[in-house]
């Protein structure tokens, strides 16, 4: 898959912001680092300010390599190239969320506003989920992306079938993290997990329900 810059600057913009604050704010954050919240909203894990600072840009930098290179190496890239405007858009869309998550980070340090984290994070995260769920009925068949049972990787009009509901889902799922913000910081966590928990199960028992509609039989014996 051809790199093209026009889609990938955004990503780079968002990546240089990131190295842009952590240089200014630097000096300002304390020794050690909070890094982790627990689920009322409460500090319980702290780093060094050089692994607190530095940890989120340096790890989405790698990531978006990663993204760049995966089509490279899927068996199915002519799949992966037929929605390359989709994974463009996917691939930012995680550099931004990334840089979300470290701006959120960084207000409740330096604000000692550790609330912030609690409210903060379900919005980030719920609006990744909407992306997701948006363009998820565009992305083809593929090992790497989207979702990956043995139902759906034996048969594209299962694929399609499952991601253009899970596409739906994901928005649902999504809209509803988002308002979880309103709720107290205890709920958020509980929430998280039984909407993904859920989301997963039912994905997966969709996509073996429709083989079984659409191919009436077990997907073939495979090595892979």
């Amino acid at each position: 898959m051809k790199f093209e810059l026009r889609r990938e600057w955004p990503a780079f913009a968002a990546l240089a912001l990131m190295v842009i604050v952590t240089l200014i704010v630097y000096s300002r954050l304390p020794e050690p680092m909070p890094t982790h919240w627990n689920a009322a909203g409460e500090v319980d894990g702290y780093s060094s300010r050089l692994v607190g600072a530095w940890l989120i840009p340096l790890t989405s930098a790698a990531l978006y390599l990663l993204l760049l290179v995966i089509p490279r190496i899927d068996p199915r890239r002519k799949n992966v190239e037929r929605f390359s405007d989709v994974y463009a858009l996917m691939r930012v869309g995680f550099v931004l969320f990334m840089a979300f998550v470290q701006g959120a980070i960084f207000y409740a340090v330096l604000t000692q506003n550790d609330a912030a984290v609690g409210w903060l994070m379900p919005v980030g995260v719920g609006m990744l989920f909407i992306l997701i769920g948006n363009y998820m009925p565009r992305v083809r068949s593929n090992w790497f992306m989207g979702i990956r049972t043995p139902w759906t990787l034996s048969s594209d009009r299962v694929w399609r079938n499952t991601h253009r509901l899970g596409g739906r889902l994901f928005i649902v799922v999504g809209l509803l993290l988002m308002l979880t913000a309103l709720m107290p910081a205890e709920w958020i966590v509980w929430v998280l997990m039984g909407s993904v928990l859920l989301l997963s199960a039912g994905m997966f028992a969709y996509s073996w329900w429709d083989y079984q509609r659409v191919e009436g039989a077990q997907p073939p014996d495979s090595d892979l």
